[in-house]
């Protein structure tokens, strides 16, 4: 689970309020925040297509959501304009930025103007599965991205020591398999 998660509960939330909103621009990705929050998180959520400039349209500060999820343009300056989305939620309200570019500068940059956490976006681990000829479910991303380690290059080494042990079981990835091969990883090291 995604670490701001963890501080939204139901009981936060005026009662008529939405706990989460997310304003998401591509479908794998709503598909992925959707199954995070609803089935492992249990958290109400009002997932919308589009990115800072639909979350800028629609949220108010006296009924901003505890928690807002909000997609963030490549080439956009990103910063300033997650600023000005925080300048018009209210205060208590989380964000959470994802975006598809991996970078630490943009990540410091978003933790500057109060962003509590980037996330980057699953869909390129999913297009890289689909590449090799297998399919990743989005719990299988979520799971990944909230328990190991987040760089390109830890994810696809995952991702094809995944996909060997997938071939050599005949089974395909699920949570317990990542969460086995996570925990020898582990012990292993010790």
């Amino acid at each position: 689970m995604m670490p701001a998660l963890k501080s939204v509960r139901q009981s936060s939330v005026p009662s008529g309020g939405e706990i989460c909103q997310a304003f998401i621009d591509d479908d794998s990705s709503r598909q992925v925040v959707s199954e995070v929050l609803g089935e492992q998180s249990g958290i109400s959520a009002a997932i919308e297509t589009g990115g800072v400039a639909a979350a800028l349209r629609q949220l108010k500060p006296d009924s901003s959501p505890r928690l807002l999820i909000v997609d963030i343009a490549e080439g956009d300056d990103a910063a300033s304009d997650i600023a000005a989305l925080m300048s018009v939620a209210d205060p208590s309200t989380r964000v959470i930025a994802i975006g598809g570019v991996n970078d630490i500068s943009l990540f410091r940059d978003l933790l500057a103007v109060g962003v509590a956490d980037y996330v980057v976006k699953p869909i390129a681990l999913a297009e890289w599965a689909l590449g090799r000829g297998f399919r990743l479910d989005g719990e299988v991303i979520a799971y990944l991205l909230s328990r190991g380690r987040r760089d390109m290059p830890s994810l696809v080494g995952a991702l094809e020591e995944l996909d060997r042990r997938s071939l050599a079981l005949k089974r395909p990835i699920t949570v317990p398999m990542l969460r086995d091969w996570l925990q020898r990883s582990i012990d292993e090291r010790r």
